[in-house]
Protein backbone atom coordinates (compact mmCIF):
# COMPACT_ATOMS: atom_id res chain seq x y z
CA UNK A 1 0.00 0.00 0.00
CA UNK A 2 1.44 3.43 -0.91
CA UNK A 3 2.32 5.90 1.83
CA UNK A 4 0.22 9.03 2.26
CA UNK A 5 2.81 11.25 0.55
CA UNK A 6 2.84 8.92 -2.49
CA UNK A 7 -0.92 9.27 -3.00
CA UNK A 8 -2.10 12.24 -5.03
CA UNK A 9 -5.70 13.32 -5.44
CA UNK A 10 -7.79 14.55 -8.36
CA UNK A 11 -11.36 15.82 -8.19
CA UNK A 12 -14.15 15.58 -10.73
CA UNK A 13 -17.37 17.60 -10.45
CA UNK A 14 -20.25 16.66 -12.73
CA UNK A 15 -22.85 19.39 -13.37
CA UNK A 16 -26.06 18.60 -11.49
CA UNK A 17 -28.80 19.85 -13.78
CA UNK A 18 -32.42 19.07 -12.92
CA UNK A 19 -33.37 15.81 -14.55
CA UNK A 20 -36.74 14.75 -15.80
CA UNK A 21 -38.32 11.44 -14.79
CA UNK A 22 -37.07 9.70 -17.94
CA UNK A 23 -33.41 10.70 -17.63
CA UNK A 24 -30.84 8.20 -16.42
CA UNK A 25 -29.19 8.77 -13.04
CA UNK A 26 -25.64 8.38 -14.30
CA UNK A 27 -23.96 11.26 -16.02
CA UNK A 28 -20.77 9.48 -17.09
CA UNK A 29 -20.53 5.86 -18.12
CA UNK A 30 -17.07 4.44 -18.83
CA UNK A 31 -16.75 1.04 -20.48
CA UNK A 32 -13.52 -0.88 -21.06
CA UNK A 33 -11.37 2.28 -21.22
CA UNK A 34 -7.80 1.29 -21.99
CA UNK A 35 -4.65 3.28 -22.74
CA UNK A 36 -1.01 2.32 -23.11
CA UNK A 37 2.08 4.48 -23.04
CA UNK A 38 4.18 4.91 -26.17
CA UNK A 39 6.41 2.14 -24.78
CA UNK A 40 3.41 -0.23 -24.54
CA UNK A 41 3.05 -0.03 -20.76
CA UNK A 42 -0.61 -0.15 -19.63
CA UNK A 43 -1.82 3.12 -18.08
CA UNK A 44 -5.55 2.32 -17.98
CA UNK A 45 -6.60 -1.29 -18.28
CA UNK A 46 -10.32 -1.89 -18.99
CA UNK A 47 -11.79 0.76 -16.67
CA UNK A 48 -15.56 0.42 -16.08
CA UNK A 49 -17.41 2.92 -13.90
CA UNK A 50 -20.69 4.87 -13.69
CA UNK A 51 -20.59 8.38 -12.22
CA UNK A 52 -24.01 9.76 -11.19
CA UNK A 53 -25.13 13.35 -11.70
CA UNK A 54 -24.21 15.81 -8.97
CA UNK A 55 -21.36 13.74 -7.57
CA UNK A 56 -18.00 15.11 -6.50
CA UNK A 57 -15.60 12.25 -7.03
CA UNK A 58 -12.05 12.05 -5.72
CA UNK A 59 -9.64 9.82 -7.61
CA UNK A 60 -6.62 8.84 -5.57
CA UNK A 61 -3.67 6.59 -6.21
CA UNK A 62 0.09 6.51 -6.47
CA UNK A 63 1.99 8.50 -9.04
CA UNK A 64 1.67 6.96 -12.51
CA UNK A 65 -1.50 5.00 -11.74
CA UNK A 66 -3.60 6.71 -14.46
CA UNK A 67 -5.54 9.34 -12.48
CA UNK A 68 -4.69 12.23 -14.80
CA UNK A 69 -5.18 10.08 -17.89
CA UNK A 70 -8.67 9.09 -16.75
CA UNK A 71 -9.65 12.71 -16.10
CA UNK A 72 -8.18 13.80 -19.43
CA UNK A 73 -10.36 11.21 -21.15
CA UNK A 74 -13.51 12.53 -19.44
CA UNK A 75 -12.82 16.07 -20.64
CA UNK A 76 -11.31 15.07 -24.01
CA UNK A 77 -7.91 16.49 -23.21
CA UNK A 78 -6.98 12.98 -24.37
CA UNK A 79 -9.35 11.60 -27.02
CA UNK A 80 -10.64 8.25 -25.71
CA UNK A 81 -11.49 5.46 -28.15
CA UNK A 82 -15.02 5.57 -29.59
CA UNK A 83 -17.55 3.65 -27.52
CA UNK A 84 -15.69 3.90 -24.21
CA UNK A 85 -16.82 7.14 -22.51
CA UNK A 86 -20.44 8.34 -22.51
CA UNK A 87 -22.10 11.45 -21.09
CA UNK A 88 -25.88 11.18 -20.63
CA UNK A 89 -25.92 8.19 -22.98
CA UNK A 90 -24.00 9.84 -25.83
CA UNK A 91 -20.42 9.06 -26.79
CA UNK A 92 -18.31 12.07 -25.75
CA UNK A 93 -16.27 11.75 -28.96
CA UNK A 94 -19.38 12.98 -30.79
CA UNK A 95 -19.94 15.99 -28.47
CA UNK A 96 -18.73 19.54 -28.94
CA UNK A 97 -15.56 19.82 -26.83
CA UNK A 98 -16.36 23.28 -25.43
CA UNK A 99 -19.87 22.25 -24.46
CA UNK A 100 -18.50 19.17 -22.72
CA UNK A 101 -15.88 21.17 -20.81
CA UNK A 102 -18.54 23.64 -19.61
CA UNK A 103 -20.47 20.78 -18.01
CA UNK A 104 -17.58 18.99 -16.31
CA UNK A 105 -15.23 20.65 -13.83
CA UNK A 106 -11.90 19.13 -12.90
CA UNK A 107 -9.18 19.95 -10.41
CA UNK A 108 -5.82 18.39 -11.22
CA UNK A 109 -2.84 17.97 -8.88
CA UNK A 110 -1.37 21.40 -9.54
CA UNK A 111 -4.23 23.83 -10.11
CA UNK A 112 -3.37 27.21 -11.58
CA UNK A 113 -4.94 29.89 -9.41
CA UNK A 114 -5.02 33.63 -9.88
CA UNK A 115 -3.43 35.90 -7.32
CA UNK A 116 -5.93 37.40 -4.86
CA UNK A 117 -9.17 36.00 -3.48
CA UNK A 118 -11.38 33.36 -5.02
CA UNK A 119 -14.10 36.01 -5.44
CA UNK A 120 -11.79 38.29 -7.39
CA UNK A 121 -10.58 35.39 -9.55
CA UNK A 122 -14.18 34.37 -10.28
CA UNK A 123 -15.10 37.92 -11.29
CA UNK A 124 -11.97 38.20 -13.38
CA UNK A 125 -12.76 34.98 -15.22
CA UNK A 126 -16.38 36.03 -15.80
CA UNK A 127 -15.12 39.42 -16.99
CA UNK A 128 -17.81 41.24 -15.01
CA UNK A 129 -16.74 44.80 -15.83
CA UNK A 130 -18.88 46.54 -13.20
CA UNK A 131 -17.64 44.30 -10.40
CA UNK A 132 -14.07 44.37 -11.67
CA UNK A 133 -14.06 48.18 -11.59
CA UNK A 134 -15.57 48.14 -8.08
CA UNK A 135 -13.06 45.64 -6.72
CA UNK A 136 -9.97 46.74 -8.65
CA UNK A 137 -8.89 49.52 -6.22
CA UNK A 138 -9.31 47.17 -3.25
CA UNK A 139 -7.43 44.39 -5.01
CA UNK A 140 -4.55 46.70 -5.82
CA UNK A 141 -4.35 47.64 -2.13
CA UNK A 142 -4.55 43.93 -1.17
CA UNK A 143 -7.92 44.30 0.58
CA UNK A 144 -10.14 42.05 -1.50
Amino acid sequence: MPSLDQVQEHLLVVDAEDSGPDEAKERFRIRDLTKESDAGVPILNGINVDIPKGVILGIIGPSGSGKSTLLRALNRLWEPPLGTVFLDGGDICNLDVLSLRRKVGMLFQLPALFEGTVRYSDLFIRNDESMNETLKPNFERGQT
